[in-house]
């Protein structure tokens, strides 16, 4: 029987970053599948935790920092507490942006909070 492959993306995913590399910009391709233009950058945020994009095309070096220098002090990984966190001078999209590219690096602490085993 053979072996099931496990995708490091979706189909969807592949097409954004398609796009992307071949030169469109977010709002181009987000117009052009008729998608928002969030979920690009979800899409392309994948390709940053795979190593096929670079952090800095999305996210300023400053504001990288921020963000990773947040997640090295934190005990959450969610979004929602980053961004209450940082302000509003960072997206919720630079933000899963760089988490992605702490996954990338290797660099993220998972905390597993309110993990109980019971007997």
């Amino acid at each position: 029987m053979p072996k099931k492959v496990i995708k490091d993306y979706t189909k969807s995913q592949k097409e954004s970053y398609l796009m992307y590399t071949s030169g469109l910009s977010i709002k181009e391709i987000a117009q052009e599948r008729k998608l928002v233009e969030a979920t690009i950058e979800k899409h392309l945020a994948q390709f940053v935790k795979l190593g096929k994009l670079e952090i800095n095309e999305f996210v300023s070096k400053e504001k990288t920092d921020l963000i990773t220098d947040y997640f090295n002090k934190s005990n959450s990984t969610l979004l929602r507490d980053a961004k209450a966190a940082l302000g509003e001078d960072i997206s919720y999209s630079e933000i899963r942006y760089v988490l992605s590219h702490m996954k990338f690096l290797g660099t993220l602490r998972i905390i597993w909070a309110n993990t109980f085993l019971f007997p």
